[in-house]
This record gives structure tokens, sequence and C-alpha cells, in this order.
């Protein structure tokens, strides 16, 4: 498949689409990226998905898209506790999607609107959520913002909040919290394609994680918070690389 490499800058601004065919998409800015209103990033076929901004915010518009089929997404935000992942849309049909940051993972949409209670923040067969500081938002978080959670129809969930906002999620139907593993490599969470400039490409990793936990190392140990709409929440023992809680 096609191999697209969008080279590395300060700041990234996406205001068009970027398409794949079936190849490996990347997306890596220095400071910050964006998402704007209306565009997509996405890729068929195997190919995944990379955005990655080192120092500084993700922002996806509440209707901007990233996409793949049978390829995993990881998308990663900032290197400091400030910083934000605030999610679209972001959809891996027969994948999984992993959302990384130091700081804080956030819906786009505005809590109570018409958006937020019909667009499906994150569509995966599994998710892994690994947050510094909150993933969605519950009342009394030290942003001061309105609580909003972050809206999904994932198989499996394993996330590990480690701060005071915890995590606010609502499942649109049946859920697992255990393992997550990616189709593309068993051995890891999920397993995304670096393009390096030549046209190679270097594996870019997540080990596979269970359970869902919160612990204090940012603040006081955050509440969880997950809610169907329309189905169960299934606990199941965690034996993945990275178990969170070998209780549980």
């Amino acid at each position: 498949g096609v191999k697209m490499y969008v080279m590395q800058v300060e700041k990234r601004l996406i205001n068009a689409d970027v398409i794949g065919t079936t190849g490996h998409l990347n997306v890596i800015a220095g400071r910050t990226v964006a998402l704007g209103t209306g565009t997509a990033v996405s890729t068929t076929g195997a190919g995944g998905v990379q955005i990655l901004a080192v120092a500084g915010n993700l922002t996806m518009a509440p209707d901007a898209v990233v996409s793949s089929v049978n390829g995993d997404i990881l998308l990663s935000a900032g290197d400091d506790l400030g910083d934000q992942l605030t999610l679209g849309a972001v959809t891996a049909t027969n994948a999984n999607v992993g959302l990384v940051t130091p700081g804080s993972v956030l819906d786009a949409d505005t809590a109570g609107s018409a958006l937020d209670g019909s667009t499906v923040d994150v569509a995966a067969r599994g998710l892994i959520i690994l947050a510094g500081l909150g993933a969605g938002l519950l009342d009394g978080n030290s942003l001061s913002a309105t609580a909003n959670a972050i809206e999904t129809r994932v198989d499996t969930l394993a996330a590990r909040i480690r701060g005071s906002n915890g995590l606010n999620l609502v499942e649109a139907d049946h859920l697992v919290i255990g393992d997550v593993n990616s189709l593309v490599d068993t051995q890891q969470g999920l397993q995304v394609y670096r393009v390096q400039t030549a046209g190679g490409l270097e594996a870019v990793t997540v080990l596979s994680h269970s359970d869902v936990v919160t612990e204090s190392a940012n603040g006081a140990n955050g509440n969880i918070v997950i809610r169907t709409l329309n189905g169960s929440i299934t606990l199941r023992e965690g034996t993945a690389t990275v178990d969170l809680n070998s209780d549980a």
C-alpha cells in the first residue's frame, strides 16, 4: 500500500483531508496538531494512523475524523500535565485505538449539545487510555469545566489515569474491561508504523493493557464513572503484559 509521511514541523494545522488508500499515515509536529472542521485523516486496509503532538495539544474539531479499518490508531499529545488531547470522531473498524497524554483526554463536543449526544468519540475493537490527569470530565475537575464524558463504542477497554480528574466514559452498548491486544501484533496493545523519510517503516507500539485504574501521581486519586446506554459491562481478570490491577 501507499506509505505516507507528513513531515514533522513545529505546528501543524490540517484544514484538508489526508487520505491513504491502504498505507500508513503519520502526522507529527514538534509542538501542536490541530484538525480543523470537516477534515479527515483516513486510511483503509491494513494501514494504521499515528498522530503525535510532541510538546503541545492535539486538538480535533467536533466533526473532524481519524479512521482506519484493520490498522491501529495512536493519538499522542504533549509532554506536560497541562497538555490536552481533544477528540472529534476516531474510528478503527477492526482494530484498536490508543489515547496517550501526560495531561487530559477531552471531548471536543460541548456538554449537552446535539453533537455531544449523537457523536461517538471513539469506535474501535479495543481502547487503551493512558492519561496523566484525566479522561473525560467529572464535576469538580481541576480544569473548572463542565462535566463531559468520552462517548465510546468499543468492545474492550483498559485505562490508567494518574491524576485527580479521573475517568468519565459512556459506552453505547456492551463493554468488557479486560485485556486489550492488537490484531496487528498480538503481543502488543496496539502497533502503528512510522514512515521514515526514506520510505522505510518503524514499528511504534503500546504494550497490551488490562483493567481500569486511577492513581494519585498528579493530585488525589480520581473517581471512575463508566456507564452504558444499552448493554452490559463485564469485568474480566487481566492477563495482559501491563496488568494494571492483578486482582481485577
